[in-house]
C-alpha cells in the first residue's frame, strides 16, 4: 500500500472518530453522555431518556422518573403528566439545588421545597465545609444500607405537612448566606434537612437538595454509589432529558439500538450488507 494512501486512510479514520465523538460525547452537567467529572455517564443500570412527559407509561409498575438539575420550568401539561404517573404508583426522584424543579414541586402541591441558599457543615466534611458528609439518615426506599452520603454544595429543604425528613446535616450545619464557607454571626446554625419524601396518591416523591450526588466524580464517595443503585433498582427508570440534559444525537441512536430488538436486527443486517458489498467489490480497493 502506498504511504500516501495509508496517510489519507489514517486521517479519514481520525476525522470519523472526532465527528462521532462530537455527536456522542457531551460536556453538559448531569448528562448521560458526559464521561467527565460533571457528567453521569458512569451510572450503571438501564436508564431511559424521556423527551416528553406524555410518554410516561399509563400503567405504572415499579417505575421511577429521575429529575436531575433541570434548567427550565415545567409546563402545566408536563406537571399534569408527571402527577398522574406518581399518583398511579410511580416514584419521582428530584435532585436539584438551584434549578427549576421548584416549578414542578410547587405545581404538584408538595410539602417539600428547595431553599435557595448554600448549606455547609463544620467538623464532618470532604475537602471543605461545602462538601458535607451527611450521616443522619433515616430508613427509606432509597437509603437502604446507607451509612453516610457525601454532598457537593447542597441546599437545605423546607419540609412540612405529611412529608418525612430522610437525611439532615449535623447540629454543626449552617446556612452560608454569603457563600464564603465560614460561619458568620448572623448565619443560622442547625441540622437542616437535605433529603425528604412524601406519599403522593399510590406513589412516592423523593426530593434531594443536591444533584451532584450522581456525577462521575462523586459516585465513589461515602455511600453515594449505594444510593444510585437503590434508585436504579426500579423496573424502569426514566431520565428527564427534556429540561436541560438532552442526550446527544448519537447517544440517542445508541440507546434506541440497545433497547430495541428490531433496531438491533436492522443494525446487524446493515453490517452484514456492508461486509457483503465489501467482499463483492473488494477488487476496487486493491492498489
Amino acid at each position: 500500500m502506498k504511504k500516501s494512501t495509508l496517510l489519507i486512510g489514517s486521517v479519514m479514520v481520525i476525522v470519523v472518530i472526532l465527528v462521532l465523538g462530537k455527536f456522542y460525547i457531551s460536556e453538559q452537567d448531569f448528562n448521560l453522555d458526559n464521561p467527565y467529572w460533571n457528567g453521569i455517564m458512569h451510572i450503571s443500570g438501564d436508564i431511559r431518556p424521556l423527551y416528553n412527559a406524555s410518554d410516561l407509561p399509563a400503567t405504572v409498575g415499579d417505575d421511577t422518573l429521575l429529575v436531575i438539575g433541570p434548567t427550565r420550568d415545567y409546563t402545566p401539561e408536563e406537571v399534569s403528566a408527571i402527577s398522574s404517573f406518581v399518583r398511579d404508583g410511580g416514584t419521582l426522584v428530584v435532585m436539584d439545588d438551584y434549578g427549576n424543579s421548584s416549578s414542578l414541586l410547587g405545581a404538584m402541591g408538595l410539602p417539600i421545597a428547595l431553599r435557595q441558599v448554600p448549606l455547609c457543615q463544620d467538623k464532618d466534611y470532604y475537602k471543605r465545609p461545602s462538601f458535607p458528609i451527611i450521616a443522619d439518615i433515616a430508613p427509606s426506599g432509597i437509603t437502604r444500607n446507607i451509612t453516610s452520603l457525601t454532598f457537593n454544595h447542597p441546599v437545605p429543604l423546607t419540609v412540612s405537612g405529611n412529608a418525612t425528613v430522610i437525611a439532615s446535616a449535623s447540629a454543626m450545619g449552617w446556612l452560608d448566606l454569603n457563600d464564603d464557607c465560614i460561619i458568620n454571626r448572623d448565619e443560622p446554625v442547625g441540622d437542616f434537612p437535605v433529603m425528604a419524601s412524601v406519599r403522593y396518591g399510590y406513589g412516592e416523591v423523593y426530593v434531594i437538595g443536591d444533584p451532584d450526588l450522581l456525577i462521575n466524580s462523586m459516585q465513589d464517595l461515602g455511600d453515594n454509589r449505594i444510593l444510585i443503585a437503590n434508585i436504579i433498582k426500579a423496573n424502569a427508570v426514566y431520565f428527564d432529558a427534556a429540561h436541560g440534559q438532552a442526550v446527544t444525537p448519537l447517544g440517542r441512536v445508541v440507546y434506541v439500538v440497545r433497547s430495541s430488538l428490531p433496531a438491533q436486527f436492522l443494525c446487524a443486517l446493515g453490517v452484514f450488507l456492508l461486509v457483503l458489498l465489501f467482499y463483492r467489490y473488494r477488487g476496487m480497493f486493491k492498489l
